[in-house]
């Protein structure tokens, strides 16, 4: 039984930055130690918003890994003919996992559902379906008590390409002893052809596959949006989307120095940072679309930086062409001061704006002024991007300043496949 707990390390962390939500109904679903542990190589969690800026329309909630980030986009699409936006929390997490309550509550406070979609796939960090079932419980009742009014469903697991039986049957269980609709993939997908919907590395699928499994879906929310009477009024299908993204590589790794990334637009660079720095770190990145100024920037990025002890921060928030520079530069430094709190003896790299984009100059131009004058008055190391370099250059000419590493040590890129490399066991 999952022992209640009314105050943690990370509860307190998050209440000395209040979000727009004050309600804090997780704690009790949460376990005794709800400390962020890392569980794989590498450790992800994506939230995406498609039409955000959308409040008339119906919205559907998924909650799953990878498979669910797959067909994303396709039940967007499919379901857009009905007027109903897809929201998405994917990750390599699993609902046994000590912080999985915290990020599940975060996920549910990330808009107003109508549907919620449930799934527990194949990232399973207690190796017993039967033990993993009563942490699956647990958050099914979490999602119940936290949102009592809103439909809800289960997604099964998907079938390997080979076919090889699978014995986690606990959604199947569950369904039946809650009474909870379930999307039946691993009958559904019977006989469906292997080569045309199943990816190479047998687990995942190919357009074809995805698409199949975003109908299936789409007639499970029909039907609960129905029952429900819910449909779209007037609702707005043609808004930004919204995302929270994080990745840790070698997150289990516990050699080298592990930098961290927290940004709008910095996952592309990070890929190329890894490998560049491949025997000497290791990297995470945090990517939003919400700037300092949203009401729920702090807690988010508090959560990110929890995931892993961090030896250096780089700190280069979606760009924000809000006119009031006074509101923004408050709220700048009250996300540096959390970053600072959150690790002391990290070293900090406030990256400026790109100011290629006229539309945007100006305003760029004004938000560099102010991060360039709290970089000299706090000491901190910075990353300015003058359009002479690119954004690659630039941070590795930060990073390796701020370590004092030279061109030899940032110029071996280790290969791929090495147990050193950007994809071993550790660096």
């Amino acid at each position: 039984m999952i022992k209640k707990k009314f105050f943690s390390l990370l509860a307190f962390l998050f209440l000395a930055y209040p979000a727009f939500s004050y309600d804090m109904l997780y704690r009790q679903f949460e376990p005794e130690n709800p400390a962020p542990k890392p569980q794989e190589n590498i450790d992800w969690s994506d939230f995406v918003a498609f039409n955000s800026y959308d409040e008339k329309s119906p919205r559907v909630l998924l909650i799953g890994d990878s498979i669910v980030r797959g067909f994303q986009s396709d039940l967007q699409e499919e379901l857009k003919k009905d007027g109903v936006n897809v929201s998405a929390w994917a990750s390599s997490m699993c609902a046994s996992d000590p912080d999985y309550i915290y990020a599940l509550n975060i996920a549910l406070e990330e808009g107003k559902f109508d549907v919620i979609g449930f799934h527990n796939g194949g990232h399973l960090h207690i190796p017993s379906w039967k033990d993993r079932k009563e942490r699956i419980v647990n958050a099914i009742n979490f999602i119940k008590a936290k949102a009592p009014s809103k439909k809800m469903f289960l997604m099964s697991r998907t079938p390997l390409k080979d076919n090889r039986p699978i014995e986690d049957v606990a959604l199947y269980e569950i369904s039946k002893e809650m009474g909870l609709p379930i999307v039946d993939f691993m009958g559904a997908m019977q006989g469906l052809d292997i080569n045309e919907c199943w990816a190479d590395d047998g687990v995942h699928f190919k357009p074809a596959g995805t698409k199949f499994q975003a109908l299936l879906v789409a007639k499970t929310i029909r039907n609960l949006l129905r029952q429900g009477g819910i449909s779209n009024p007037d609702g707005r299908l043609d808004s930004p989307l919204d995302f929270n993204l994080c990745m840790g590589f070698n997150a289990k790794s516990k050699e080298g120095r592990r930098i961290v990334l927290v940004g709008g637009e910095l996952r592309h660079v990070s890929h190329r940072l890894r490998e560049k720095f491949a025997s000497v770190a290791n990297f995470t990145y945090w990517d939003s679309s919400k700037g300092v100024l949203h009401p729920d920037y702090n807690r988010l990025v508090s959560y990110a930086l929890s995931l892993l002890p961090f030896d250096a921060v780089v700190f280069k928030p979606q760009f924000s062409q809000n006119k009031d520079i006074k509101a923004w530069s408050e709220a700048y430094v009250k996300a540096l001061d959390l970053i600072s709190k959150k690790h002391k003896s990290a070293k900090i790299i406030l990256a400026t704006n790109e100011t290629g984009n006229p539309s945007t100059r100006d305003a760029a131009l004004t938000q560099n002024k102010f991060i360039r004058k709290i970089a000299a008055e706090r000491n901190l190391l910075l990353a300015d991007f003058d359009n002479s370099k690119s954004q690659f250059e630039v941070l590795q000419d930060a990073v390796c300043k701020a370590f004092g590493w030279s061109e030899d040590e940032r110029g071996g890129v280790v290969q791929l496949g090495s147990k050193y490399g950007p994809q071993g066991e550790i660096k």
